[in-house]
C-alpha cells in the first residue's frame, strides 16, 4: 500500500505560511540587525544565514556563526 501524507502549511495555526519572502531591498536594512548580538543573545536561522538564505543550508551556516561570536 502506498500513502502520501501533506501538510497545509498556509492554515497552520503556528506557522503562519510557508517560506520566508522579502520584499526588494528589505533584506539589506534587516540583516544587520538578525546578525547583532546581545550579549550571549543570538539570532540564528535560515533567513539570516550568508549564502543559500531560506535553505536549511543556511539555517546550518547562520547556527555555525553565531555562537563564534561569543
Amino acid at each position: 500500500m502506498e500513502s502520501i501524507v501533506g501538510w497545509d502549511w498556509t492554515n497552520d495555526p503556528h506557522a503562519h505560511g510557508t517560506w520566508f519572502t522579502l520584499r526588494p531591498g528589505q533584506l539589506m536594512k534587516a540583516l544587520p540587525d538578525l546578525r547583532t548580538t546581545e550579549g550571549r543573545l543570538f539570532f540564528a536561522g535560515a533567513d539570516s544565514g550568508s549564502v543559500w538564505r531560506g535553505f536549511i543550508d543556511g539555517a546550518i551556516e547562520s547556527g555555525y556563526r553565531s555562537p563564534a561570536k561569543a
